[in-house]
This record gives structure tokens, sequence and C-alpha cells, in this order.
């Protein structure tokens, strides 16, 4: 079998992509589909799994953290979010400021949100045995 030309070789191509062509004009369209319930399943499970693993163990420890904060009273031993420690010394009648007192003549005002927590007192600590 020889080879065809490359003149014969590049018509017979172009008339078989022209047939394919007019074979797929003569298809009917595609009917419109509707948005099928399967599809639904992952969309709701990434909804749920989203809500079960961000946002529900967020809104309970922001509703600790309130309480926390609601909760405070003179001379509770507190960190704040620079990592500073210090008891409080006085809560502001508006109670947005905190007082505290970070050694015997060092005060310092600080807003009551930046309080991180308490801290645990050294003698409730459980002791070490060694």
């Amino acid at each position: 079998m020889t080879p065809l030309p490359a003149d014969e070789c590049l018509v017979s191509m172009i008339d078989v992509l022209n047939s394919v062509s007019l074979l797929a004009a003569d298809a009917p369209a595609p009917a419109a589909e509707t948005f099928p319930m399967g599809m639904m399943i992952p969309i709701v499970a990434m909804i749920a799994f989203y809500y079960l693993i961000i946002l529900r163990p967020e809104s309970s420890n922001r509703k600790l953290r309130k309480e926390m904060l609601a909760n405070l009273k003179k001379n509770d031993p507190v960190v704040t979010v620079h990592g500073i420690y210090g008891s409080i010394a006085n809560i502001s009648a508006d109670s947005d400021e905190v007082t505290l007192k970070i050694d015997d003549n060092t005060r310092m005002r600080v807003r009551k949100s930046t309080i991180e927590g308490l801290v645990p007192n050294k003698d409730t600590s459980p002791a070490k045995t060694t």
C-alpha cells in the first residue's frame, strides 16, 4: 500500500471534518435539564459541616468569654491578650475599662475586651509529685 500524496490526504481530512460538522448540525438540541436533586446533597452536607465544625464551637466560645468578662470582680488575677499579668484593682462604672494592678505601685487602665482570661491560682493547682 502506497501512502497518499499530501494533497489527497488533506482533501480527505477536510471531507471527513465537513461530514462530521453536517452530522452535528442535524442532531437535535439537548433538552433543557432541571437542577438535579442529587447535586443538592453535597451542598447541604458542606453547609452542615461548616456549621458543626466552625460556627457552633465559635459561638459557644464567644458565649463563655462574654460570661467570663461579665463575672470579673476586684482582685481576680487575669492576663491580657498582650501577655500582661495582673489583678483587677477597679472596674469602671460603665464597665468598659478595667484598672489592673501590675505591681505594688504600678496600675494600668485597659479595655475589658483585652482581658484574655483568668489566671488560675497557684494554690488550687494540683501539686506535683516527683
